[in-house]
């Protein structure tokens, strides 16, 4: 177990088992992962969002946001194991969303 003074990816670094050329890899299919996701995101703003304001009228558009909102509102900041399927996620994630922003209050993230 990683101690709190360090993280996960610097007790990696400095591991005798980590190669260079390992990390070297990491770093790589880090940084090819964080392009797709930018592209993606390009994609959607520019394609996609341009889409729907041109097929839905602006009352439509204004519910979206407002539903886009509340799901960010209600949602937990990190991951909860065990509740990953659709049902957990709509029973348990209101309240590990409180729970998650209370941490965050308490530690100073939020």
């Amino acid at each position: 177990m990683i101690g709190r003074t360090g993280s996960p990816l610097q007790s990696a670094q400095s591991s005798p088992r980590v190669t260079k050329a390992i990390r070297e890899d990491f770093i790589r299919k880090l940084t090819e992962l964080r392009d797709a996701m930018l592209d993606h995101a390009k994609h959607e703003e520019y394609n996609d969002f341009s889409k729907l304001g041109q097929e839905l009228s602006p009352g439509e558009l204004e519910n979206m946001g407002r539903a886009a909102k509340l799901a960010v509102a209600i949602a937990p900041t990190r991951p909860h194991p065990g509740v990953e399927s659709q049902v957990a996620n709509l029973l348990a994630g209101p309240f590990a969303a409180m729970l998650d922003r209370a941490r965050d209050a308490i530690v100073g993230k939020g």
